[in-house]
């Protein structure tokens, strides 16, 4: 910008009249150039903080249906096998069909909220235009290799014309272009990884949540015959084993593929953006500092005076870093929030591992007294696993209720004091054209 305003004022003294204009010329598109391709980042960062607006409550209510449906069955197997413990053949089988069906029919929930989330996803990948990182990848590597073209014009016809090249002052605008490119594509760089490590670890979750929902159906309808076939029983109790065992895993597994294709969108990326590996930030903090010494030895007044004008665009690179961290922590910060009881690790690992108990204990005192009949000592240990259910279904609803209401209250205090991620984004995109107009009247 500076170069812009000083060959304005007097190109005579620096180049001839050809030159000059066309130097002026590649000022313009590369900075307006540079400047689109921050927004279609920033565009990027906004559609994953407004990803889950509405679609979050799917996610709660499915969790909520699949962990109360169980909740219910415990509830009720432990009514009834509890109360009549010593009386085990009093116990109401139509009450416990009543309860496994609600257990089935949480489960189908939860399976079809999760199987319906993978299914708009695959439909937004493909009808989405805007902030889609596979679309907004394409484009930006497309504009980066124009973008590269006037850069090296730039450089060619600086180093072609004895007065350009022998400018100090250009010569210190060419180092700062160069440093605002590299900074533009490490925030692309960032703010692509990420949204693509957080994409595949929920499409996996989803994959995983709907077979731990469709495993515990299984479980609770196999179970439910086997109140009439008791030979049934030790499947049944596999299959809730098998639930069991995805729900300790999923958060796990779905959190280890989003850090893998993460490095995987890492190595590709960074051959192609050819970063030069420097802090960005600090490195044109330091470019435009030199700038900054060349005007002020610059002897001309007229230049002095509009010097001002190139701060508009000093700006936005002064506030580059603490903005691109604060989104950030904002982005992963509403990550957490949306994740339900079955999404956190240390949450899943305490109801699958409860649901697993249920799965062993259930199995386990099958072979060593229900097959002998031995129902008073049988009806005890199918106690201690729905109580064990009980625990761990009702840490399920509350944990997950909890993860809502506190996304909810952290949104509505973002929403009064207006700095939300959606809200500083915006407020970006905003001046990002504010100074991309400024440009352009030059």
């Amino acid at each position: 910008m500076a170069v812009l305003i000083l060959l304005q004022c007097c190109p005579g003294a620096l180049a001839t009249e050809v030159a000059f204009n066309e130097l002026v010329t590649l000022n313009k598109k590369i900075l307006t150039e540079q400047l689109d391709l921050s927004v279609s980042s920033l565009d990027m960062q906004l559609t994953s903080a407004n990803y889950h607006k509405y679609r979050k409550w799917i996610d709660y209510g499915g969790q909520e249906a699949s962990a109360s449906g169980f909740l219910a069955t415990s509830i009720i197997g432990t009514d009834q096998i509890g109360h009549n413990i010593d009386t085990p053949l009093k116990v109401n089988k139509n009450s416990l069909v009543k309860g496994l069906n609600a257990g089935m029919a949480g489960t189908i929930v939860g399976a079809s909220a999760s199987a319906s989330q993978l299914l708009m996803d695959g439909v937004d990948s493909i009808v989405r235009k805007k902030g889609n990182p596979r679309i907004v990848r394409k484009n930006f590597l497309q504009r980066l290799s124009g973008l590269d073209e006037l850069i090296e014009t730039r450089k060619k016809l600086v180093a072609a014309d004895p007065d350009l090249a022998s400018s100090k002052l250009i010569s210190a605008e060419g180092e700062l272009l160069d440093a605002l490119r590299d900074m533009i594509c490490t925030e692309f760089y960032r703010t692509y990884c990420y949204v693509t490590d957080a994409q595949v670890s929920q499409t996996v979750f989803y994959g995983l949540d709907v077979a731990r929902n469709t495993t515990g159906a299984i479980g609770a309808g196999v179970l439910k015959r086997s109140l009439f076939k008791p030979d049934l029983t030790p499947a049944a109790n596999t299959w809730f084993m098998v639930s069991g065992a995805i729900t300790i895993g999923a958060p796990w597994v779905s959190s280890g593929a989003g850090k893998l294709w993460r490095k995987v969108a890492e190595k590709r990326l960074q051959k192609r953006l050819d970063l030069s590996g420097e802090p960005v930030v600090e490195h044109v903090l330091a470019c435009r500092k030199e700038l900054r010494e060349a005007m002020k030895s610059e002897r001309n007044e007229r230049i002095k005076n509009m010097y001002p004008v190139t701060e508009v665009t000093a700006a936005l690179d002064d506030s580059h870093g603490s903005l691109e961290k604060r989104v950030m922590a904002g982005l992963i910060q509403k990550e957490k929030y949306r994740r339900t009881a079955f999404q956190q690790k240390f949450a899943s690992a305490a109801i699958g591992g409860q649901f697993l108990a249920f799965g062993i204990i259930g199995n386990a005192s099958y072979q060593k007294y229900g097959k002998h009949l031995r129902l008073r000592k049988w009806n005890r240990c199918l106690t201690a696993a729905n109580i064990f259910s009980i625990s761990a279904f009702s840490f399920a609803v509350g944990a997950t209720g909890a993860a809502a209401l506190a996304g909810e209250y952290d949104d509505w205090k973002g929403r009064r004091r207006k700095d939300r991620v959606q809200d500083m984004l915006d407020s970006r995109i905003k001046d990002i054209e504010t100074v991309k107009g400024e440009i352009l009247k030059f």
